[in-house]
């Protein structure tokens, strides 16, 4: 039987799964030393690499290996692999996962980001950048915890959502019904509820 043969493709192939491994091996670490219990898929064709559980709530990982450049590591939502046909290439599902975990080897540290709180890719940086910009820059600092709200940072940056905006036509039915007790109580807490977000004072 002839050896198998060794090509450049069998090589690159090889090494960046042997950066994926590694990536998938610093995260579970890290979720554990969090405090999370991590659970692995049954298949590798699964969207996610693991599954993060604690207090009864379950996330979804993809990990992702990226080295710094001009310090800063960036992520394109997409998946991107190689046959005999070419290089193919898909947007990320981003409902089939609830968080991207990047791994960066020159930090030895894992950022987490909700891939729906941004478009096709996140850019985080790692060390200040050269002329101070702060705008519109994602210190790679603030994304070291499992994000567990839709901001897609760290629960202290977490901003609630602002209160619905209720028009004057609509305030004045809702107040016409309470005053009318057409309603159940639950509803009545509801329309109440409703009310005071919109800055409405109650009937």
């Amino acid at each position: 039987m002839d050896p198998p043969s060794i090509t450049l493709e069998s090589m690159v192939r090889h090494h960046t799964k042997d950066k994926g491994d590694l990536a998938v091996a610093k995260v579970h670490a890290d979720l554990v030393s969090k405090g999370f219990t991590v659970l692995f898929p049954a298949t590798e064709h699964a969207p996610f690499n693991l599954v993060s559980y604690a207090a009864g709530e379950f996330h979804r990982l993809q990990v992702k290996y990226r080295s710094a450049r001009a310090g800063a590591v960036t992520v394109k939502f997409r998946s991107m692999w190689a046959d005999r046909n070419g290089t193919h290439m898909t947007p990320l599902d981003k409902g089939a996962i609830d968080t991207v975990c990047i791994y960066c080897p020159e930090t030895d540290e894992c950022y987490y980001v909700r891939p729906d709180a941004h478009l096709t890719s996140v850019t985080l940086r790692i060390v200040p950048s050269r002329n101070g910009q702060q705008v519109r820059v994602l210190d790679a600092a603030a994304f070291r915890e499992l994000p567990t709200n839709p901001s897609g940072r760290a629960v202290v940056n977490y901003a609630p959502p602002p209160a619905p905006r209720v028009d004057a036509p609509t305030r004045r039915s809702l107040r016409q019904l309470l005053k009318a007790r057409r309603v159940t109580a639950q509803r009545t807490s509801v329309v109440r509820a409703i009310l005071r977000r919109a800055g409405s004072d109650e009937p």
